[in-house]
Order: structure tokens, then C-alpha cells, then sequence
């Protein structure tokens, strides 16, 4: 960034820090800023994902909980924003009994799979989610905070998290200034940029306020941010805005103050604070060895040989800290400096663990060294300056090689700690394992497994289980039994996983025996293929598939409808087409068919979509019926993708009417409709209202109920009246239905009124 943009940026800062006393007494009343936070939630609820039947669950939240009070008091709202937030962080569906489900209505009906194996798949993916989701937590949060953050702004995301029923805390704060510093990163607008900073301060302040102690965690990223920006002025006002909300701060904060002015490369100030590194004595020795850390972590050549002839390395307060200025030696590949360390590291209280570890990071850091290099390199420094490696040196070595694919080298690391009488962990056989598949050296489990022998290692079940893996892969059934008997020789019990890998092997084996006859053979492929498309394993599933073609042989046609189902991204329209044409049983051509209709759908290619309904048409042109029903269901995946595309719907409309020659029928309009009131599009609502007219279909109770909520979901009250007037009142349901869409959008709608005045 420029000097004069930097000046120009920091009057607009400072000028804002300067009003915030009088922003802060001119803020909006809390019912303004419930307004916004309650605007968010309800755009949440509109762009949430659901399950199957969306189109039912979208509104159930927002009834479910408004029908009970109409929110008259701040600890309604508190209430519903806490279970609301909860709910998406959570991705839990709140569960209420059926009677309160007031809209939980037919607005839809809802289309039946007869096919076992479809819900079979959707059980597995649950499955999958749930552990996804507790693996997936913090990656989660980070982006919920986010969310609220780009729609909120961060005083009012802090206000929601405050009324989850605990204060906003460190996390939370973190995740709100890392929002700060990416929207600065990516603008060049000196307006964004210092409202972006004007937003951090206030963090920092509610901070201080809320009795937080601001760790680097907090400051780091935001100063090194200012750092790389050039923003001297701001760096100095945030610095001390650090120091007074934590005085501990202050010998780490000089770290940030010695990196900006090598940024700036002033090399007046940098000698300055170099030839204060020299003094030692109470706080301001550790200030400078963060002033010396900072050299070392920018690699300033100059200044460091200078400052080694008298550093003290001893005294350096955190041994993370000295492996870091070991890693600096060895990126300016200064060996001289380096033993002459180590040697005053042994005359010092660190072990031998220790030093091991600095030479470690010394060796990995040396530059344009290939793995080998560095291992001799780690091991001739130890010889040198007669010292052990330690078992987590070692293992940090494995770690490195497994990481660059030099498998041969983590196992010749292994055997040393074998025989140096050093016990491998689990995690680093796994390491080695992995980096065994990944560069496809698989023979060399064979090294493992005479390891193992050799030295009488223990290990658990999924290191044998991953051993067999690679045996199977290989073909080499005798040697993954080999190890089965040798799990059960340490008394570990085989898992129904490892019985499986060995007998997929043996079933993909069997595919290409020639001696079995053909229609078997063709039989077990089929089953084969079905099996690894189920799995999702669709590279094998399809390898297998144009191996099968290359033969001259024809999958079954269940096979192909599991290769059909198994597509769940956009970018496999072509294959799907392939598949459809090798269906030559009409039955199964129909299902076929259908589903890549229902697929086109959702991936908006309408010209395919309406071309298969045409062929499907013509196929079958004396069960129109069956047309019309997957007609029906095609509107209804309409309702079901996220986000909903109305125009998409209506331009699907016209091609079935015009190219199909088929009126819209009932169905398909209800689910437009349906879909109009979660997308809140009154445009839209109205010309499909229009469309039962043209379609000859009258209104009935569902259609008028329909239409009220959409045009109260639009906000247009007066035409919501007259329909409401249209509606029969006999049936206790339909009221219910009417009385809990008046409490949701009748209430949403004055909040907005109250916002605008």
C-alpha cells in the first residue's frame, strides 16, 4: 500500500474511532436491533437445507414457534433466537408433537419410493453425515460466525451469540476478527478497509469489556495483517490498545514491532532495536528476545551473525522458541553457528530429547536438500557432536519422508529405531502406510510385515487391517492371510472389515477367471459393479463397467440403475445418457429414464430434461398416466433444490406445455405455488396463480390456502385479505393452518415496518 493511500486510510479510521463515543449513544434501541438479528434467522429458515420433504419442513420451525406467543417480550425473542442459532449450528430439526405442527399439512404430496435399496442409501448417508458432523464441528462454527458476520455485522452477531445463553467468548471474537481481516485483505476501497478496522477495534474494546485477556491468538493474526498492509500509524493505536487490555502482551508485542519495521526495511530502526537486544535484565530481556526472534523468523542474515557473537541462546524462555531459531540457522545455512549452539545447549539444563529435536529442525529447514541429504545431514550432526537421536526426532524424520513419498527411507529410519531398541507408535506406522498407497510402492508392506516379525512389534487391528489392504491390492492372498493368523497370534480379534477386504479381492479375482462360464461370469461383474456404486466407489465401479464393454458383454440392468443412482454431482450427463442407452428392457429403460429426468432437474439442463420426457412420450404414448405422474414429480424436485429457481420452473412449464403438448396439471402448479412461498416471490406467485386459470383447473381450499401464504409471505397484506375471504372455514385444520400463518408472517411483517420507520 502506498504512503499517501496509508495517510488517507488512517484519517478515516482514526475519524471513525473518534465518533465511536457518539455512535455508541445514538445506537439503534434493542427492538431495531432484534429486527435485523430476526431478518437474518428468517433468511436462514429460507435457505436452510432439509431433508426430502423441504417444502414441509421449511415453514415448521418458524409456526411451530411463533404460534405459542406472539413475541411480546424481549425473552420470547431471546428464546427463539436461541434455538434457532442453536438449530443451525446443531443442523438439528426441532421435534415437536404432531398436534402442534400446525402447518405440517399435505401442501405437497409427497412421492413414494418403492425402491429398498434408494432408502437403504439414504440410511448410509445419514450415517455418514452424523459422523461427518462431529469431525466437522469447529469447521462449522468458524463458518456460522462467518455468516452472521457478512449479514449481521459483528456488533449484532456478538448481541446473538450473547443470547445463546452464554457470553460470547474467545472463539467467537477470534472468528469475528478473522472475518475483519479477510474482507480487508480482499478490498483496495480505503472506506472497507477502514470500517473493517474500525470493526476490530470494537472487538478488541468488547473484549476488554467482557473481562477477556486479548492473547496472541487474538492480536497476532490482526497485526501481522496491518504488518503486510504498511499501516504504521494503526499498527502504534492497535499496540496500544493491546498493551492496556493485556500489560502481559508487551514483551511479544515487540516480536510485531520488529517485523513491521523489516517490512517497512528501516534499517535504522532495526538497528536500533538491535542494539537494544544486547541489554539484559528484568521485563525488557524478554522483550528483546522477541526483537531477536523476529530476526530470526524473517531471516535477517546481517543482523543475526552480528547478534550470535553475544546471544545467550540458553536463556531464550520457551524451547519452541529455540527450535525456531534453529530452523533460521538452517535456512541460512549456517552449520558453524548451529554445532556452536548445540555445544552451549549441552552445558545447559536441556536433554539430550531436546537437542535432538533443535538439530531436527535445523536439517529439515536447510534449503535445496533433497530427503536423503537431510537424513544424513540429521545424523551426521548427531555424530559429531555425540549425541542420541531421541524417539520423537526419529519419528518426526519418518514423518517428513513419509510426507515427500520416500517410503524407502522412512522404513531404513524405522529399522534403526528398531534396533537401537526404540519402540515405534502407531501413529508413525500408519504414516508409513499411508505414504506406501500413495506412491503406489506396495511390495514394500513385505518390509513391514518382516519388521514386525523381527522385532516382535505390537500393533492394533487397523494397522493390520491396513497391511491386508495393501495385500489384497497387490494379489497376494497368502501373505494377507499370513498376517490374519498373525493378528490372532497377538490376541486381536479379526473385525468383520478385514474378512471383507480379503474376500472383495477374492470376488474381483473370480470376475476374471476364465473358467467360469460367461453368463455367470457376467452375473458376478453385474453384482460386482452394483456393489461399488452403492459404495460410492465410482472410479472402480466405472472401470469395471467399460472393461465389461471392452469384453463385448452387457452389464444387468439393475447394475446400470445402481450406476444411475450413484451420480450426485453436476458433470455426469453425458455418462448418464451412455447408461440409459445400454437399457434395452422397457421397464427398466422407464426408471432408467425417469431418474435422469428428475437428475436434469436438478442440475438445471432443460433441454435434456424435456428431450427424455419427449422420448419417454413417444416410448410409452398409451400410458400418458405415467408421463404425467413423473411430469409431477419434476415440479416437485423444482420445490426440493436449494436454491429454489422459479424461473427455471416456469421455463420448465412451458416447454412440457408447448414441446409435450401436456397442460399443467394440479400438481405441478401446487408445487410452484409451494415453492413461491418459501422463495417469498410474489412476482412469481401470481403468474402461477394465473396458470390454473389457463389450465381450466378451479380453485380449491389447498390452492386459496396456498396463495394466502405466499402472498403473506410476500408481504402484500391487502391481496392476502381477499383471498382469505375465499377460503371455507369449515374445517378445524384450515383454520389452524390460517391462524398460524397470521402469527408468523403478519408479525415478521410488522418488524420490518418498525425497521424501515
Amino acid at each position: 500500500m502506498s504512503s499517501s493511500k496509508a495517510k488517507s486510510l488512517s484519517s478515516l479510521f482514526f475519524s471513525a474511532v473518534k465518533t465511536s463515543s457518539k455512535a455508541k449513544n445514538s445506537s439503534p434501541s434493542s427492538a431495531k436491533a432484534d429486527v435485523t438479528i430476526d431478518r437474518f434467522l428468517q433468511s436462514f429458515e429460507a435457505s436452510s437445507s432439509g431433508s426430502v420433504d423441504k417444502q414441509l419442513q421449511k415453514p415448521k420451525k418458524t409456526v411451530s414457534t411463533l404460534k405459542k406467543s406472539s413475541w411480546s417480550s424481549s425473552n420470547d425473542l431471546t428464546k427463539k433466537l436461541t434455538r434457532d442459532i442453536s438449530s443451525i449450528l446443531w443442523e438439528v430439526a426441532d421435534v415437536e408433537k404432531p398436534q402442534e405442527n400446525t402447518l405440517e399439512i399435505p401442501w405437497v404430496s409427497l412421492i413414494s419410493c418403492e425402491d429398498m435399496s434408494l432408502r437403504r442409501k439414504e440410511i448410509s448417508r445419514e450415517r455418514k453425515q452424523k459422523w461427518i458432523f462431529k469431525n466437522t464441528l469447529a469447521h462449522r462454527f468458524d463458518k456460522l460466525v462467518k455468516m452472521c458476520g457478512e449479514k449481521l455485522g459483528t456488533e449484532t452477531t456478538v448481541q446473538v451469540f450473547g443470547r445463546l445463553g452464554r457470553e460470547t467468548g474467545v472463539k467467537e471474537y477470534n472468528a469475528l476478527i478473522g472475518l475483519c481481516i479477510e474482507e480487508a485483505r480482499k478490498s483496495q476501497d480505503e472506506e472497507v478497509l477502514s470500517r473493517q478496522l474500525y470493526k476490530a477495534f470494537q472487538l478488541f474494546n468488547s473484549m476488554r469489556e467482557g473481562g477477556f485477556e486479548l492473547g496472541e491468538e487474538t492480536y497476532g493474526p490482526f497485526l501481522i495483517y496491518l504488518i503486510d498492509a504498511q499501516l504504521v500509524e494503526e499498527f502504534h493505536f492497535f499496540y496500544e490498545v493491546i498493551r492496556d487490555g493485556n500489560p502481559n502482551s508487551v514483551p511479544r508485542l515487540g516480536y510485531y514491532e520488529m517485523l513491521l519495521w523489516i517490512r517497512l526495511n528501516n534499517k535504522d530502526k532495526i538497528q536500533e532495536l538491535c542494539n537494544f537486544i544486547a541489554v539484559d535484565g528484568g521485563e525488557k530481556s524478554m522483550v528483546h528476545e522477541n526483537y531477536f526472534l523476529a530476526l530470526c523468523a524473517s531471516d535477517q542474515k546481517e543482523e543475526l551473525l552480528k547478534l550470535f557473537e553475544f546471544v545467550d541462546i540458553t536463556k531464550v524462555s520457551s524451547v519452541d522458541y529455540v527450535a525456531s531459531i534453529f530452523e533460521s540457522l538452517g535456512r541460512l545455512s549456517l552449520e558453524s553457528v548451529a554445532k556452536r549452539l548445540i555445544l552451549a545447549c549441552k552445558t545447559s539444563d536441556y536433554g539430550s530429547d531436546h537437542m535432538s529435536h533443535f538439530i531436527y529442525s535445523y536439517a529439515i529447514s536447510l534449503p535445496n536438500l533433497g530427503v536423503e541429504d537431510i537424513v544424513l545431514m540429521f545424523k551426521s550432526l548427531h555424530e559429531k557432536l555425540e549425541l542420541t537421536p531421541s524417539l520423537a526426532s526419529y519419528e518426526n524424520l519418518i514423518a517428513y519422508s513419509c510426507n515427500s513419498l520416500k517410503v524407502h527411507m522412512a522404513l531404513d529410519i524405522a529399522e534403526q529405531m528398531c534396533e537401537a531398541g526404540l519402540t515405534l507408535s502407531i501413529k508413525t506406522f500408519h504414516s508409513i502406510l499411508r505414504a506406501i498407497e500413495e506412491s503406489q510402492e506396495l511390495n514394500l508392506v513385505h518390509n513391514i510385515s518382516s519388521m514386525i516379525s523381527r522385532h516382535n512389534l505390537e500393533l492394533n487391528s487397523e494397522t493390520f487391517k491396513s497391511m491386508i489392504n495393501i495385500s489384497v491390492r497387490m494379489k497376494d492372498f497368502k501373505g494377507a492371510y499370513k498376517m490374519l493368523h498373525g493378528l490372532k497370534e497377538m490376541n486381536l480379534m479379526p473385525t468383520a472389515g478385514i474378512y471383507n477386504a480379503i474376500m472383495a479381492g477374492y470376488f474381483r479375482e473370480v470376475v476374471f477367471n476364465e473358467e467360469i462360464p460367461v453368463g455367470s461370469l457376467n452375473e458376478i461383474k453385474s453384482v460386482l459393479v452394483s456393489a461399488l456404486a452403492f459404495h460410492g466407489q465410482l472410479c472402480d465401479a466405472f472401470g469395471l463397467y467399460e472393461e465389461i464393454k471392452q469384453a463385448g458383454s452387457k452389464l444387468e440392468p439393475k447394475a446400470i440403475i445402481y450406476l444411475i443412482d450413484s451420480f450426485q454431482s453436476d458433470g455426469g450427463l453425458s455418462k448418464l445418457l451412455q447408461l440409459l442407452e445400454e437399457l434395452n428392457d422397457s421397464d427398466y429403460w422407464a426408471e432408467g429414464c425417469q431418474r435422469i429426468i428428475l437428475y436434469c432437474v436438478r442440475f438445471k439442463h432443460l433441454s435434456s430434461a424435456v428431450d427424455l420426457l419427449k422420448q419417454r412420450k413417444d416410448r410409452f404414448c398409451d400410458d400418458q398416466m405415467a408421463t404425467e405422474v413423473i411430469c409431477d414429480e419434476v415440479f416437485f424436485q423444482v420445490v426440493d433444490s436449494e436454491p429454489i429457481d422459479l424461473k427455471f420452473g416456469l421455463r420448465l412449464l412451458r416447454a412440457i406445455e408447448e414441446e409435450l403438448d401436456l397442460p399443467p396439471s394440479r400438481k405441478a402448479l401446487d408445487f410452484l405455488l409451494s415453492a413461491c412461498v418459501f422463495a417469498r416471490d410474489l412476482h412469481h406467485s401470481r403468474i402461477i396463480w394465473k396458470e390454473y386459470q389457463k389450465a381450466d383447473l378451479p380453485y380449491n381450499s389447498l390452492s386459496y390456502l396456498r396463495m394466502y401464504q405466499a402472498l403473506l409471505a410476500s408481504g402484500n397484506h391487502s391481496s392476502a385479505n381477499k383471498i382469505l375471504k375465499k377460503i371455507p372455514r369449515d374445517d378445524p385444520h384450515v383454520c389452524s393452518v390460517i391462524k398460524a400463518c397470521q402469527v408468523n408472517y403478519r408479525y415478521l411483517s410488522s418488524l420490518f415496518v418498525d425497521s424501515k420507520e
